[in-house]
């Protein structure tokens, strides 16, 4: 009888190890920049505030893009991107907000949550990741410099998310908040 209760015990301590959440799941994704200008939080509140601006000059990493449409912060992309050797084509329609909102920052740092939501696009995009969350923190280190820096993404799986395709969307998760930094800074330093 201890046998059997010990396998028991077992088991349900092996499942909760090796269980996925089925509903989220976090990346690291540490990225930062500077910038260095007159005004900087003004100007990177201006630029994801209102997001259209960036969203214009925003290109998907590690894909290539055969139609882009941005509306303020809502965005559609036809994208192709080569998945072992064939290419496939996805279709991306979703928006991007940023609000300033509590998070594992500093104390004396800004922070923010940047919410992209996929929830409309097909099916190929919204079977593996739904949405994403993205930690941002700013630091005003003088009066024209801002630090920018990113935390971790929490990303909500779609109904068919398996553990084969979790390498290659934490990979483009990467990419894409990469992508974005970047296009972000741009914006900020046009202004």
């Amino acid at each position: 009888m201890k046998s059997k209760a010990f396998i028991f015990f077992l088991l349900i301590i092996t499942l909760k190890i090796w269980a996925i959440n089925p509903t989220d799941h976090t990346v690291s994704t540490v990225n930062s920049f500077d910038i260095q200008t007159y005004e900087p939080l003004k100007k990177f509140e201006d630029a994801v505030f209102l997001p259209e601006g960036f969203l214009k000059k925003f290109n998907p990493a590690s894909v290539s893009v055969t139609k882009k449409v941005i509306n303020g912060n809502e965005f559609e992309y036809v994208v192709v991107k080569n998945i072992l050797g064939f290419k496939k084509t996805f279709h991306l329609l979703g928006s991007i907000n940023f609000e300033r909102k509590n998070h594992n920052c500093k104390p004396n740092e800004i922070s923010y949550v940047s919410h992209v939501d996929f929830t409309r696009s097909g099916p190929e995009i919204t079977d593996t990741i739904s949405d994403f969350y993205l930690a941002i923190c700013t630091v005003e280190n003088s009066a024209n410099l801002l630090k920018v820096t990113s935390l971790n993404t929490l990303y909500y799986k779609g109904n068919k998310f398996n553990a084969i395709y979790e390498a290659i969307a934490k990979s483009l998760i990467n990419d894409q908040v990469n992508a974005i930094f970047t296009t972000i800074k741009n914006e900020v330093l046009t202004k």
